[in-house]
């Protein structure tokens, strides 16, 4: 309905237990929005907030502190905003 939006399709969140360990692991699966032919140089991933949200020294995933500190913005064409 809407193929220019940004938003992330979730297909589901699922749970795996492992009974060897007793331990739970908590999982979901998202669309790809990287579906291009184009190079990607660079990824973020972005929450919309600040707090604990600094991609770590040697991390290739980028975060919202990360973005601001190189000084870049993102810009939507007003015909995209609506």
């Amino acid at each position: 309905k809407n193929p220019h939006s940004f938003l992330t399709h979730f297909y589901g969140m699922y749970r795996v237990k492992i009974p060897e360990t007793n331990q739970q692991i908590h999982f979901c699966i998202m669309k790809s929005v990287f579906n291009t032919e184009e190079k990607i140089h660079k990824i973020w991933d972005l929450k919309g907030s600040t707090k604990g949200r600094k991609a770590k020294r040697g991390e290739s995933v980028q975060k919202d502190l990360d973005i601001i500190a190189e000084g870049r913005k993102i810009c939507v064409g007003a015909e995209k905003k609506e």
